[in-house]
């Protein structure tokens, strides 16, 4: 699965991996390939919503200047 196909999936489905990583770490499992790179994209997607969050902040701020 590539990041595009995880991402494409919708939130319940990225909710529900979460929960599954999640629980996995908490009692110490380990993780099966699968599942480390959809851990993989779950931090990417998670940077990648921050640094949106960063941009819209910013755009503001750029506007309240003008």
């Amino acid at each position: 699965m590539t990041y595009e196909e995880f991402s494409s999936k919708g939130l319940e489905y990225y909710m529900e991996m979460v929960r599954l990583i999640d629980i996995k770490f908490k009692y110490r499992m380990s993780l099966t390939e699968e599942e480390k790179k959809i851990n993989e994209y779950i931090t990417e997607t998670q940077e990648r919503n921050k640094l949106e969050e960063l941009r819209n902040k910013f755009e503001k701020c750029w506007e309240k200047e003008e």
